[in-house]
């Protein structure tokens, strides 16, 4: 391998270098559609972009049989556009979701909605995979580019969210084809039309496409000046021509059409209100601002991470001193470094959002993976001239890549949920309290199964979130007919660990309630199916909602008016020493007293469900719940604990015994 950034063995059209992406482009796709239904539907996919794409392809039918007819004025016309492109459909541009359309068009029958709908990301994915490896390549040698590319498709974010029919890896997708695309037209013009074709394609992907050529021509600026106007020219004429004609909306009335949108996606933050947790606080919009680089930190693979590291270390040293009259390879870096700049700095502006995991600014990933393989490189220079320098080089791209396969061998198909060793894993981030998951990913279809199996005939709680794929299992007849959801009166809960949208029952059921089943990573519960409480009460004897006067259960569960305080009074039996937590799930704020002392309240969690943690030896403790807010009649309560040895659950009548004045 010589030493150059432009090594023989790897210029720009090679043969030899095109079979390798090829190969890359056919592992990539063959891998995705064996694994397309892993993952369970998200929320955006069933009712937002698969009708999307299936109203946006009866247009193309439309239009194809009037073209055909030559009657041009039908399709055009504003009724009919307005027909098909639904307000409910365009509140995001509509190629990636057409491209959803066509997809479960041609492949329905013969894969199954979920994996045809889902086919136009991975074809996304994959040819940007491959485009990848032949820009690095030719700049930088093969090892180098096998290693961006395999990096990109190994790590976990960007490889999860291609199983989607969502919008943000078709956006990820798109930019880097058009940064490939704008690389190669700098000396081609073939390649210049292909850039602003895909410019325009990506504009209307999703709203950062209208920022990436930014970084791109910026680049250029700095290095490649003439060579860039054939680009330049392309994107002025070209460009605005695709974008127009990709898009029916703007058909009539384009340049009111594209003020709209983009003054309707930079003012998200004062309608668009998502909840989301970042390091145990919980913001109603978005987390602080340095969350995007952070969590690219904690959700790339290590080794990827590194030696990104270092090309991001290599392309800022020498941003300024490049020398250029030299070739491409020494301005690659900065390339790719300025775009990765740019996907992580739209999430600066101050309306837009950056709630849920990485997915807003999944495009960072894509030149990441790119920075990963300069790294590489210009980290192996050190090394002399020869074999050992190709042998190193190889050792270090192959040790990268098994360790990163390993990640998301271990994490499958709850890519989203990955978090890398340097914040301990998937345990890492829950103790930080951290999202887990959050787009129903988790509810797959062995889930599905089980709850065919097992809960026919049964009742679930209709929860935030999770009822679009459980109503979309339902309609495409995965879900058995017999089993339903319902806001009230439901047989068994059903708890994703979404924790921005977590409410007081919901901390409850997951602090101090044992599930019945349970979806988990690195030991971390995403879903978890739970009895519910109604079910746990008929169950329970001390459940009374009619005690019997003079029973000591009547307390159990109620609270009981005593001078002007509302009080529950038992004594505790403790077989096992050790630190206990008290949850109490009730509308009035209430203390806790052990032993007759008052135990501090710990602060909520994101809600008002009172907790508490108190070290206890073993024997017998009174315990006394009081309130001064009951009104003339205190409200029922529940108070589970969470034991030393890791149980969990409502405080069994076992161990518990009736105070004196409750004795029958």
């Amino acid at each position: 391998m010589q030493n150059s950034p432009d090594p023989v063995d790897a210029r720009p059209g090679s043969k030899h270098n095109a079979l390798i992406a090829l190969s890359i482009f056919v592992l990539t796709l063959a891998l995705l559609i064996q694994t397309l239904d892993h993952p369970g539907v998200t929320i955006d996919e069933p009712y937002v972009n698969r009708d999307a794409g299936k109203s946006f392809v009866a247009f193309i039918e439309v239009a194809l049989e009037d073209i055909a007819r030559g009657n041009w004025d039908h399709f055009t016309s504003p009724k009919v556009i307005k027909k098909y492109f639904d307000e409910d459909y365009t509140y995001h541009p509509p190629v990636a979701r057409t491209l959803f359309g066509i997809t479960w068009k041609l492949f329905n029958d013969s894969l199954g909605e979920i994996k045809a709908v889902r086919l136009g990301s991975a074809l996304l994915y994959a040819i940007s995979i491959a485009l990848l490896f032949l820009l690095v390549s030719e700049c930088y040698g093969i090892v180098p580019g096998l290693t961006a590319s395999l990096g990109l498709l190994l790590t976990p974010p960007a490889f999860g969210h291609a199983h989607l029919a969502a919008l943000d890896s078709p956006i990820a997708s798109m930019w880097l084809i058009t940064a490939v695309c704008f690389v190669k037209g700098l000396h081609s013009r073939a390649w210049a039309v292909g850039f602003a074709v895909a410019a325009g394609l990506t504009m209307n992907t999703k709203v950062h496409g209208f920022a990436a050529p930014v970084p791109m021509f910026l680049w250029a600026m700095f290095y490649f000046r003439k060579e860039a106007v054939a680009n330049i020219w392309a994107c002025v004429l070209i460009t605005p021509f695709v974008l127009w004609l990709s898009n029916p909306l703007y058909w009539h009335a384009p340049v009111y059409e594209i003020v709209q949108f983009l003054d309707n996606m930079l003012h998200k933050g004062t309608y668009e209100k998502i909840a989301t947790t970042f390091m145990g606080e919980k913001y109603a919009y978005s987390p602080p601002k340095y969350y995007a680089p952070f969590m690219v930190l904690i959700t790339t693979p290590p080794m990827i991470l590194v030696l990104a590291s270092l090309g991001m270390l290599w392309a800022g040293k020498y941003i300024f001193k490049r020398d250029p009259d030299k070739p491409l390879g020494g301005k690659l870096d900065v390339f790719l470094l300025f775009n990765m700049m740019t996907a992580l700095g739209l999430t600066m502006f101050k309306n837009i959002p950056i709630y849920d995991g990485v997915r807003l600014f999944l495009p960072a990933f894509s030149f990441l993976a790119g920075l990963a393989g300069t790294g590489l490189y210009q980290f192996c220079q050190r090394f002399k001239e020869g074999k050992k320098r190709f042998t190193r080089m190889t050792g270090i791209a192959l040790v990268s890549l098994l360790l990163s396969a390993i990640s998301i061998i271990r994490i499958h198909p709850f890519e989203m949920s990955y978090f890398n060793l340097y914040i301990g894993g998937l345990p890492g981030a829950k103790s930080l309290d951290m999202e887990p998951t959050y787009w129903n990913d988790a509810f797959t279809l062995d889930t599905v199964k089980l709850m065919n199996e097992k809960y026919k005939g049964k009742v679930f709680s209709w929860r935030n979130g999770v009822e679009v794929t459980f109503d979309y299992y339902k309609e495409i007849g995965l879900i058995d007919d017999s089993i339903v959801q319902k806001k009230k009166g439901y047989d068994y809960y059903l708890l994703q660990y979404r924790l921005g949208w977590f409410e007081p029952k919901s901390w409850y059921y997951a602090l101090y309630m044992a599930p019945e089943h349970s979806v988990q990573r690195e030991g971390v519960p995403l879903l978890e199916i739970y009895k519910s409480i109604n079910l746990v009460k008929a169950e329970r004897p001390d459940f009374r909602t009619k005690p019997t006067k003079g029973d000591w259960t009547e307390g159990q569960n109620n609270f009981y008016k005593k001078g002007t305080l509302f009080r529950w009074e038992r004594y505790l039996i403790v077989e096992e020493a050790g630190i206990y937590q008290f949850g109490i799930w009730t509308k009035k704020p209430v203390d806790l007293f052990i032993d007759f002392e008052k135990v501090r309240r710990m602060a909520p969690r994101y809600g008002s469900l009172p907790e508490y943690r108190i070290r206890l030896d073993k024997g017998i403790h009174a315990i006394k719940l009081e309130s001064i807010h009951g009104g003339r009649s205190a409200r029922p309560f529940l108070i589970g604990w969470a034991r030393p040895d890791g149980k969990k659950e409502i405080i069994p009548r076992e161990v518990l015994l009736p105070t004196e004045d409750e004795a029958p």
